[in-house]
């Protein structure tokens, strides 16, 4: 997930500053690559490297593939529909941070979402909303539902991506740092947030 990766990038640092040592391991799950989620991965580094904090990140735009077909079907589905999808992708959610929570009492971090990516539209248009109404119904269900499931698994912290995008605006956080003459082509879409 980008929001993980680029905390890769920045918490070095700040734990060098602060004194505090810092082995950080990543483990990508993305539909769009074909690497599915596995608690075995997990459950292993774990094991073998002695984890100290457990940041998942489950709802990055290509992470698991109901969630893009979520974002994308939006519009279209009805509240009964979406509330029935959100189930879906919450249950497979669950049974992972359970299975996970199972081995270990180290703290868990899990992220909610924002609404980003903004499509392309949306993006540039500032007459249209940053995210449609349908979209918006969407977030606030999985928020609600993650911060539940937060609320309901010993030692675990929400990490408020929703607060932070919203407090800076959703345009403003998806401005892209590297300008697209640039990266038009590239593999990366670093943005503002």
């Amino acid at each position: 997930d980008c929001l993980m990766t680029e905390t890769r990038v920045f918490l070095p640092e700040a734990c060098a500053e602060a004194g505090v040592p810092l082995d950080m391991r990543a483990f990508y799950f993305s539909s769009r690559m074909g690497t599915g989620i596995s608690t075995d991965n997990v459950l292993e580094a774990i094991e073998k490297h002695q984890a100290d904090v457990a940041a998942f990140s489950f709802l990055s735009y290509e992470g698991l593939p109901m969630y893009p077909a979520l974002l994308r079907d939006a519009e279209r589905l009805s509240t009964a529909e979406l509330d029935e999808r959100v189930v879906q992708l919450m249950a497979q959610i669950r049974q992972f941070v359970g299975t996970v929570r199972e081995h270990t009492e180290i703290p868990f971090l899990i992220h909610n979402v924002s609404g980003l990516p903004l499509t392309r539209y949306r993006k540039r248009l500032p007459f249209l909303g940053a995210i449609s109404p349908a979209r918006k119904r969407l977030v606030t269900k999985l928020n609600v539902a993650i911060a539940e499931l937060v609320a309901n698994t010993e030692n675990c912290l929400l990490i408020d991506e929703h607060a932070v995008a919203e407090q800076h605006g959703l345009r403003r956080s998806s401005q892209s740092v590297v300008p697209d003459s640039i990266a038009s082509d590239a593999f990366f879409h670093t943005q503002n947030f």
